[in-house]
């Protein structure tokens, strides 16, 4: 991955990070965002079929109504 990349990849984490936080009202929360590839590569145990371009990763005391917001939200399935 070249530095033109990993910026637009950072671009894209912080984000995601605002938007969880403008959503769920937390902040607390730590989210990482993966090129599938890198996803698959450094969490081969939790692997399941993906088809999408990148993996969004939440860390925290994430509940299930944040999730439920999320998912509201963004209108998609989250796992």
């Amino acid at each position: 991955m070249d530095e033109n990349e990993k910026f637009c990849w950072s671009l894209l984490r912080t984000y995601a990070e605002k938007l969880v936080a403008a959503v769920t009202g937390r902040t607390d929360l730590r989210v990482e965002v993966y090129p599938t590839y890198v996803f698959v590569a450094r969490f081969s145990d939790y692997y399941f079929k993906i088809d999408r371009e990148c993996v969004f990763f939440i860390a925290g005391d994430v509940r299930q109504e944040t999730l439920l917001k999320l998912a509201m939200f963004l209108n998609r399935q989250i796992t």
